[in-house]
């Protein structure tokens, strides 16, 4: 979802046009960061599914909580209905701002 939430940005800046747009997600890229795609895993996609549908969040959001289940990692989110529904797994970026401060 990342390559999603980075055109998204240039989408929403004007003055970054899409060769600098392209040049930056090919940099980002570069990085080897490992990422799952979410259509090639159906095990996945069926917790996606099931979380969206069965705790009434939207497909986007149920992604990142599954994701972050199969990475065994913290989802970070300014979102305090999702952090209420997921306690295991989604953090209130504020608490990690006041943690560090």
């Amino acid at each position: 979802l990342i390559i999603y939430e980075l055109g998204n940005v240039f989408w929403k800046h004007p003055e970054i046009d899409a060769d600098k747009a392209h040049n930056f997600i090919m940099k980002f890229l570069d990085l080897n960061i490992e990422l799952m795609n979410v259509h090639e895993d159906e095990e996945v996609l069926r917790e996606i599914c099931d979380i969206s549908k069965n705790m009434n969040i939207t497909f986007y959001d149920a992604s990142y909580i599954a994701l972050a289940r199969r990475m065994k990692a913290k989802m970070i989110t300014a979102d305090e209905r999702l952090k209420r529904s997921f306690p295991e797994t989604a953090t209130l970026i504020r608490e990690l701002v006041s943690e560090s401060a």
